[in-house]
């Protein structure tokens, strides 16, 4: 078997010049991804934050926490959940208490969401930001590798990780919509 590939790599020609332009490319294409799914994940968040300032201003909410405050839409949502669980430990009223928990839920699951996405893109942005460097440690060792002969396994192993890469891109942005 190992004849058999060093046979197959060593019929295989590649220049120089095409490592150079290759992982050149790789790097570009990488970092575009990345800014294109930085781009969807900021309007992501852009909608999450505008349904929980919808939430927040209903009157509702407002009502039910007893707040009479000016600073209430400058609040942070995590301080509204924690407002929520004090008003849950005096309320005595069934109607109300059920209201507040399904107001504290809603407001942590948009929390949550807004967290995991932001965990997905840091990994993917980190992951891909890896694979651009060692593309571009190639791309400056791209004489090197070609008189090493080592063009066909950096090729693969580059592409093998945009792969992955790419993979993730495809997660992260399907999760965004599952969100």
């Amino acid at each position: 078997m190992k004849v058999a590939l060093d046979y197959y790599f060593s019929q295989l020609n590649i220049q120089d010049q095409t490592l150079y332009w290759f992982f050149s490319t790789v790097a570009q294409s990488l970092v575009a991804l990345v800014a294109l799914y930085g781009v969807v994940v900021v309007f992501k968040l852009q909608v999450i934050s505008s349904q929980i300032s919808e939430f927040l201003q209903t009157g509702r909410l407002k009502e039910l926490l007893k707040v009479k405050s000016a600073s209430w839409s400058i609040t942070s949502t995590s301080q509204r959940i924690e407002d929520i669980k004090d008003t849950l430990k005096v309320e005595k009223e069934p109607t109300r208490r059920e209201e507040l928990i399904s107001a504290k839920k809603e407001l942590e699951g948009w929390q949550k969401s807004r967290g995991n996405i932001k965990k997905s893109m840091l990994y993917f942005s980190g992951y891909t930001l890896l694979v651009v460097s060692i593309s571009l440690i190639f791309l400056s060792i791209s004489e090197l590798i070609f008189k090493s002969n080592l063009a066909v396994p950096s090729l693969l192993l580059v592409l093998l990780l945009s792969f992955t890469s790419f993979l993730l891109l495809i997660h992260g942005i399907k999760s965004l919509f599952n969100e």
